[in-house]
């Protein structure tokens, strides 16, 4: 039973709420029994409440709470890193600082006035939400859910009307400023590079075998055959040394194709070839003749060459904010392959939990994998499922739910075994130094240093998950301790995750992602050793993963930008090397991260272009109120914005020059508001075939005169009862943004 009501609560700039990044939230609450013992107000908000006057966080905040006689202002308690959590991150815990008494049928204001960080929330997903208060019983707190449904909140000066003329004018305009629809190869996606188009049709046939002329994919005959039998016109599978009435003969030739992805598709009457120089074009020849078929619901007898335009193409999955099943992840990859997509980017650790299992180090999954309920990590990113229509009712949690689960070492593995059959490489990802938060939980006495005072903030609210890294290399025993267990936590996610047969897997590549390190943090004198006097957070960072590189010579370093450059285009002097280095992924904004990955690329590293403006998959798609998703660097990253990455893949090679080469594209899905897998497809689809055909399909195609191919991709994602999008959901059997209706959320009216 709820010890209190929730009345409404109204969210906007209020009084004294004059900069930008500035509001208030009062809160209306109804006491429903008699409170009189000490208690504590929580609740979620992806925006922190935490003061730190030295650098200007919540410097004007004030929280309290009124009653019609008395007042009583409120604290953020706080527990150190070493203690179970209250206040963390994005999860807010208040208590009077006095002794404050709630009378049953009373109604009281709570008023957190003047936050700094991050301005009005212009969606669901930032609203203050999962609330619950904490009651004193039988000598403990006794945490209670409260509920509040959508018509609870008020969001001062939301203006609904023009918010949907707004969304209407957009989509009216991608798609009068798209190219003209140009001629599809029978609605294939991504584009093919070359294709001739052919009325007739091939035969029904009784039975046919495949042919495997080199021996090297009997795995992909077995299991394409087995999806082409009995999908007209094919009939019963059979050997290739029984009788059939058709073949598909596959062959990989070395020199067929200069590219390991591309592939020659020839259907005639009497054969099916598909021929490649790696089994990866073999590979997607087949999905390409099982898209055909699936699509168009015959098989047409074309010749079709084709070839990837970047060696990656990729999506950042994050596992740790929310984690997902194994059998969750091997659909993702399936989905991801229908797609021609090829790396599987796996964010395994975070502030909020670590996901897999290190034998050595147990307390890494009994405790880093852990939060909420009675663990020492406190509930985060509690999204409320009842705010979200596309949160599933049985994924709901609250403050009480004890919300785990890694990986084990086998499931890894057979992960890995399934990303190379479906030609997916999969690079982990462990996040270091900051975003550490559940490392330094589950072994505080190697990873927190009592005597590191920097005062700072990250991102997400935190004010203590930076590793002391400071230790690393140097002589003392905790030092030595430190240095030993990085390197061999991370030399044991490389063992994990060998083994990949994929064209262009990296052995022992591992990032060490060094992104969003708090620029106060390691800011203390007992964090500066010999030759770091003069650094900042950041150059410290990039000096450890340089001593980091060189303790551990078999391994290939990966990181987001921030792992080798500075906040601008400048890459530090003490940094991993290119040619130690596996990839780079920049993902600033395209106006500050073209020039940013032009400098990378500009000294050698493998770059992966991931401009959170154009392709996060995490932000939401509309500037619509129920729209969930994040909004820090964009509001309208819908499936079209996500096509004319292309125009920012120009600009930045028109920086770099003809003869220097961009690895590639990633999309991104981290997962602060994307509790289960139902969400994630709907993040994903249809972004994804966005993604598929800007990172595989000539420039040619997708830009010409300074316009995408919107229309012709539309046409082809198609209305829910024809085209891809329709074929994902009865293959795959997953959600999509739209469904049942294909894109036609995302075009005008009228237009098919």
């Amino acid at each position: 039973m709820s010890k209190i009501e929730i009345l409404d609560i109204k969210i906007g700039q209020m009084q004294g709420d004059i900069k930008w990044n500035e509001f208030s939230v009062i809160a209306r609450l109804k006491a429903l029994e008699d409170i009189v013992g000490r208690w504590q107000l929580g609740f979620y908000m992806p925006r922190p409440f935490v003061t730190v006057l030295s650098r200007g966080v919540n410097d004007k905040l004030t929280m309290k709470i009124v009653g019609k006689l008395e007042e009583s202002n409120l604290e953020y308690v706080k527990n150190e890193v070493l203690q179970m959590d209250f206040s963390q991150g994005t999860l807010t815990l208040l208590e009077p600082s006095e002794p404050f008494k709630l009378l049953v049928n009373h109604e009281y204001e709570v008023e957190l006035r003047n936050n700094n960080q991050g301005g009005v929330p212009t969606n669901v997903s930032g609203l203050p939400q999962s609330f619950f208060i904490s009651v004193e019983e039988h000598g403990g707190m006794k945490a209670f859910p409260l509920m509040t449904k959508l018509s609870t909140y008020t969001m001062l000066n939301h203006d609904h009307e023009r918010i949907e003329k707004e969304i209407s004018a957009h989509i009216r305009n991608n798609w009068d400023k798209s190219q003209k629809v140009q001629e599809s190869c029978y609605g294939l996606i991504p584009t093919p590079k070359k294709f001739t188009l052919n009325e007739e049709k091939l035969r029904n046939i009784s039975k046919f075998s495949i042919e495997d002329e080199n021996g090297e994919c009997t795995l992909l005959s077995n299991f394409f055959g087995s999806k082409l039998e009995n999908t007209p016109p094919f009939g019963k599978f059979v050997g290739q040394n029984d009788v059939s009435d058709y073949k598909i003969i596959l062959k990989v030739s070395p020199d067929m194709t200069q590219n390991n992805e591309g592939y020659n598709l020839n259907i005639t009457e009497s054969e099916l070839h598909i021929s490649a120089s790696h089994i990866a074009g073999i590979y997607h020849g087949f999905q390409t003749l099982f898209q055909l078929l699936k699509l168009n619901g015959y098989l047409p007898l074309i010749t079709l060459a084709d070839e990837p335009r970047f060696s990656y193409r990729g999506i950042l999955l994050d596992v740790a904010r929310h984690f997902y099943s194994l059998d969750e992840i091997k659909k993702f990859i399936e989905i991801m392959a229908s797609h021609k997509l090829n790396t599987l980017h796996l964010h395994l650790s975070d502030d909020e939990g670590f996901r897999v299992k290190i034998e050595k180090y147990p307390k890494i999954h009994e405790k880093a994998s852990v939060r909420g309920g009675t663990s020492e990590m406190s509930g985060c990113y509690l999204v409320q499922a009842n705010l979200n229509t596309v949160v599933q009712d049985t994924n709901q949690v609250d403050v009480n739910t004890e919300y785990c689960c890694y990986y084990t070492q086998r499931e890894i593995r057979e992960l890995v075994e399934f990303a190379n059959f479906h030609n997916i490489t999969v690079i982990p990802e462990i996040d270091l130094p900051g975003h550490a938060r559940a490392l330094i939980k589950a072994y505080p006495e190697y990873f927190y240093d009592k005597n590191e005072s920097s005062d700072y903030v990250s991102a997400q609210g935190y004010t203590d998950d930076v590793l002391p890294i400071y230790l690393y290399g140097e002589s003392s025993e905790k030092s030595k301790d430190f240095t030993r267990i990085i390197d061999e936590i991370v030399q044991e996610i490389a063992r994990l995750f060998e083994g990949q047969t994929t064209a262009y897997a990296i052995k022992n590549e591992v990032s060490v992602a060094g992104d969003e390190v708090s620029f106060y943090s390691l800011s203390s004198e007992i964090a500066t050793i010999t030759g770091w006097e003069k650094m900042n957070a950041l150059e410290k960072t990039h000096s450890f993963f340089r001593k980091m590189s060189e303790n551990n010579p078999n391994l290939i370093l990966s990181g987001w930008q921030q792992f080798v450059q500075m906040d601008d285009d400048k890459l530090s002097i003490d940094r991993v090397s290119a040619n130690r280095a596996g990839h780079a992924w920049v993902w600033n904004p395209s106006d500050g991260g073209i020039s940013q990955a032009a400098s990378l690329i500009n000294k050698g590293y493998n770059t992966v272009l991931a401009y959170a403006d154009q392709v996060y998959f995490d932000l939401t798609y509309t500037t619509a109120f129920e729209e969930f998703g994040q909004t820090w660097a964009g509001r309208m990253v819908d499936t079209h914005q996500v096509l004319s990455m292309v125009k920012a893949v120009k600009t930045t090679q028109e920086q770099i020059g003809k003869t220097k080469r961009i690895a590639g594209i990633e999309g991104a899905l981290f997962s602060e508001n994307i509790p289960d897998f139902n969400c994630l497809m709907y993040q994903s689809l249809p972004r994804m075939a966005a993604l598929s055909e800007a990172s595989w399909s000539s420039e040619g195609v997708t830009l010409q005169e300074d316009k995408v191919n919107w229309k012709s991709l539309a046409i082809r994602l198609g209305d829910g009862k024809k085209g891809y999008l329709h074929y994902l959901e009865s293959v795959y059997g997953v959600n999509y943004r739209g469904i049942p209706n294909g894109i036609s959320k995302e075009i005008p009216k009228g237009s098919f």
